[in-house]
């Protein structure tokens, strides 16, 4: 095993962390995420899961940088489980090969907005308080908000079929197109509304989501004492956490098989192994600055050069997402890189 060490560079405590990043783009902006983890907290391990099957992953400019490179065996689509069996993957890999307490879930669209002695005092932090989770998690009935709290219960509550693709919408002039995406919202709307057994989910052409149909589960696996969780998917867990999550997944396979037919999985399974585990503790709060402008659409809001200041002043220790634009991240570089060197010196 290779041991990593990552030093809170304000009191000289040590954390051994692993950023794990999912990836699926032409290398750009994951090149520079790692990079620029690389610079900022040269003592933690990077491990990249990367899926092929849109763009090759570039393997020498990251291995190069001391990246451990992992490729997905299978294609990984939103809103489905596949993207929460290529975190398990990560969780068991580093399980096998590396000597850390700690994992930050990242994607190639995120980046540090506040110097990584930041994110160490709050992983270790959490270990002084017994804590093995730093999640932004609730039961679903007890989400704060209204609206997510609705949609939670929707996407876990129900079991989904996907629904054939006609493209009918693409042969449609405009007007018709409107007007079919109209009724459907009418329909989706009052099948909500009226509490019917019966969900719909439009297709998202953007992201390649394909339309489903969903009817109330009879049974499920959650219980009072044992509820589902939902939380915003981006978080850190420490090794007890990790191999709590392997290890249900793993000798649970009607688990596993319940939520591959609900909506976005990714939001719920591991909160909810973490949540209900009797010997686990979890801190409930968020790393990320994400912000929704329009939470049905499945994206967040890509932030700009406007956002910086905001970000900076956040307090956390990371942000999502970001686009191609390469000024933005030119901006927080100058304040993070600084404020390194600062704390090298």
């Amino acid at each position: 095993m290779s041991e990593h060490h990552s030093t809170d560079q304000t009191t000289g405590r040590r954390a051994r962390l692993a950023y794990l990043i999912t990836s699926y783009g032409d290398g750009v902006q994951l090149e520079r995420l790692v990079r620029t983890l690389r610079t900022t907290d040269p003592g933690a391990a990077v491990v990249v899961q990367h899926d092929e099957t849109h763009h090759p992953v570039r393997r020498d400019p990251l291995e190069a940088l001391g990246v451990h490179v992992l490729v997905s065996p299978e294609r990984i689509e939103w809103g489905d489980l596949t993207l929460e069996r290529a975190r398990w993957r990560l969780f068991g890999w580093v399980l096998d090969h590396l000597d850390v307490d700690w994992v930050m879930l990242l994607s190639e669209q995120d980046y540090p907005t506040a110097p990584a002695s930041v994110l160490h005092g709050r992983l270790l932090d959490a270990t002084a308080a017994s804590s093995n989770a730093i999640i932004e998690s609730w039961p679903i009935d007890e989400v704060p908000d209204p609206g997510i709290r609705a949609e939670a219960q929707q996407r876990y509550r129900f079991q989904y079929t996907k629904l054939p693709s006609v493209d009918l919408e693409r042969r449609l002039p405009a007007p018709l197109v409107r007007a079919v995406r109209a009724v459907r919202g009418i329909a989706i709307h009052r099948l909500r509304v009226h509490r019917m057994p019966v969900r719909i989910y439009g297709a998202n052409d953007g992201l390649g989501v394909p339309a489903r149909v969903g009817v109330r589960a009879l049974r499920t696996p959650f219980t009072r004492d044992a509820p589902c969780w939902y939380d915003n998917s981006w978080f850190a867990i420490d090794r007890r956490a990790m191999r709590a999550v392997v290890d249900r997944v793993r000798s649970d396979p009607a688990l596993v098989r319940y939520f591959e037919r609900t909506m976005i999985p990714v939001e719920a399974v591991t909160p909810t192994v973490i949540g209900n585990h009797p010997d686990l503790r979890t801190e409930h709060a968020s790393l990320h600055s994400i912000r929704w402008s329009d939470p049905t659409s499945g994206r967040p809001d890509e932030y700009t050069v406007e956002d910086v200041a905001a970000l900076l002043d956040s307090g956390l220790p990371f942000a999502r997402k970001f686009g191609p634009d390469p000024r933005v991240l030119d901006l927080l570089d100058e304040h993070l890189l600084a404020q390194t060197e600062e704390r090298s010196a």
